[in-house]
């Protein structure tokens, strides 16, 4: 079954880059300098909630249970959270590299997966939002650091 052989861990691993993008873009929309930035970047934190939870949907409609909850790298992940602001410094700029960070990782494991023998429905959802990713990333440099 395509949950196994570790699918299924990289499908979490893009569930949670999405939600550190999703924070990265919120912590960088609260210091851009521009309304049309920060416009911007609070449509991309609606975008990776959506891209989280289209995913989220998807593994569950084919019975595939996806917490990691229990496991040491989960409460890694909740100290990250606990700390994600402070790491980023007080700039907006190290703000929006995390942003782009989070999905430039997401992207490699989409890159993974797309690569294995997954239902067609996935697959295409994890291309359709590949395309999203890279489109929104381009636009988001453009707004952003043409101000």
């Amino acid at each position: 079954m395509w949950a196994q052989g570790g699918s299924r861990d990289v499908i979490n691993k893009v569930i949670r880059f999405y939600f550190d993008a999703k924070e990265d873009y919120r912590l960088a929309a609260k210091r851009a300098g521009t309304p049309e930035c920060r416009s911007e970047l609070e449509k991309l934190v609606d975008q990776r909630e959506a891209f989280h939870m289209q995913l989220q949907q998807e593994v569950t409609r084919h019975g595939i249970e996806m917490s990691d909850n229990g496991t040491a790298a989960a409460d890694f992940k909740r100290d990250w959270e606990r700390l994600r602001g402070s790491v980023a410094g007080h700039g907006f700029d190290a703000a929006l590299k995390l942003a782009d960070q989070s999905d430039g990782h997401a992207l490699e494991q989409i890159g993974i997966l797309t690569s294995r023998d997954l239902p067609a429905d996935l697959k295409g959802l994890l291309d359709k939002q590949s395309d999203a990713l890279r489109e929104a990333r381009s636009r988001c440099h453009d707004i952003c650091h043409s101000s």
